[in-house]
């Protein structure tokens, strides 16, 4: 028998394994997939390593601190500050320093008294004052359109997220006040610390088995369960009641992208933000090794509203026309994922942010537990998935300890 059995090897099931394994636990992963990573996975094309939409590790972020402590090797460089804003009116120069976010003319003079109010306001704000309060709420005592659009794209690029009036306001400020410590791109994509996190589960033991479909937990021949998959396929494993109740009322957060590959860079732009749409445009190989050499990578993306019907598609064409103009007759492979999931369960005001969110103990359910990007109260995204899996991990070797 095994002590724990991990469904699903993203990056929260196999975090959920090295850190076990590394504490003398046997673990059983089981991945439908015949590739590991899940949502984490890099695909490779004539020498072009495409992510599943654009991918950042914030540098104080709880996803490199857990992947630094598990030993897992990856390169990667920071970005460089500034690009470009995106209006219906035109293009601006993205103010990135104090000195700049005075002089640009994106804004009026009284629009720069104000946006110089906010950004302290940002600065002093205290996240936990905030939770249980919408986006919306933050951002209406805000007068000038323009400096609200600003900050709400600014919400948007950090947390990927398109749903203000539900988006808790203190989870959306802790992830701006992380983003100004800069993030990495990857060097070779996020594939590299996903083998790399399954090299640390295999070196101490772990068994990893890939095309293994599990429809229930009957048969599974290990002690405890870790599902690290999304809130319905856990709910419909565990037969949990409680997990029903929470696939039923969360809200996923989606976005459509553009990824291509192409054979030069025509323009040295390489970052765009939209402020009157909900864009984002960025060519992730001028920071980070991911195409071949003259080469690049760009991601296109849209943030989308739940329940949005309308294709961006031709939105996102058009903005790539503004930054790379001459993009098509360079373009070498191309992909579009019309509706890609960014998290399962954005932290809403409404269940007082990420204390709100579940688990990882399924509390009608002994012995079964939740990892993911939905799952406990530290991060979003990728920080989310790692540290709910290293707050799993903690229990069972608590657990264990008490039982032996």
């Amino acid at each position: 028998m095994y002590d724990t059995a991990v469904i699903g090897a993203g990056l929260a099931g196999l975090t959920t394994a090295a850190l076990l394994a590394r504490r003398g636990q046997r673990v059983l992963v089981l991945e439908k997939s015949e590739q590991l990573g899940g949502r984490g996975r890099t695909s490779a094309r004539d020498g072009f390593h495409f992510n599943l939409g654009p991918r950042a590790l914030y540098c104080r972020g709880e996803a490199r601190r857990i992947l630094d402590d598990l030993g897992v090797k990856y390169t990667g460089s920071k970005p460089p500050l500034g690009g470009t804003a995106t209006t219906a009116v035109g293009d601006h120069p993205f103010p990135v320093s104090p000195l700049s976010w005075l002089t640009t003319d994106l804004f009026s003079a009284s629009e720069r008294a104000s946006l110089a109010r906010q950004l302290i306001r940002v600065g002093t704000a205290s996240p936990r004052d905030w939770s249980g309060k919408s986006v919306t709420e933050y951002l209406d005592p805000i007068h000038s359109a323009r400096v609200r659009q600003t900050l709400q794209s600014l919400f948007r690029l950090t947390s990927y997220a398109n749903d203000p009036d539900r988006f808790d306001a203190g989870a959306a400020l802790h992830q701006l006040k992380l983003a100004a410590h800069n993030v990495l791109y990857i060097d070779g994509g996020w594939q590299v610390l996903v083998d790399g996190l399954a090299e640390v589960a295999r070196s101490h033991g772990a068994e990893i088995r890939t095309g293994e479909r599990v429809c229930s937990l009957e048969n599974i021949d290990a002690r405890d369960v870790v599902i690290a998959g999304s809130p319905a396929v856990a709910a419909s494993l565990s037969n949990s009641a409680e997990l029903e109740r929470f696939a039923a009322s969360a809200v996923p957060a989606h976005a459509a992208c553009l990824d291509i590959a192409l054979s030069e860079l025509p323009n040295p732009r390489t970052f765009a933000l939209g402020l009157d749409c909900a864009t984002y445009v960025s060519a992730h190989s001028a920071t980070a090794r991911l195409a071949p050499q003259g080469g690049a990578v760009i991601h296109a993306l849209a943030y989308l509203r739940e329940g949005q019907s309308r294709d961006p598609r031709a939105e996102l064409e058009d903005q790539l026309d503004r930054i790379q103009p001459g993009w098509r007759r360079v373009t070498l492979h191309e992909r579009y994922l019309p509706k890609m999931v960014v998290t399962h369960a954005l932290p809403t005001a409404r269940d007082g942010g990420l204390r709100g969110r579940f688990g990882p103990a399924v509390p009608d359910v002994p012995g079964v537990f939740v990892a993911g990007d939905w799952v406990g109260p530290r991060g979003l995204l990728a920080d989310a998935a790692l540290a709910s899996a290293e707050q799993v991990a903690e229990h069972l070797l608590v657990r264990a300890q008490e039982a032996a």
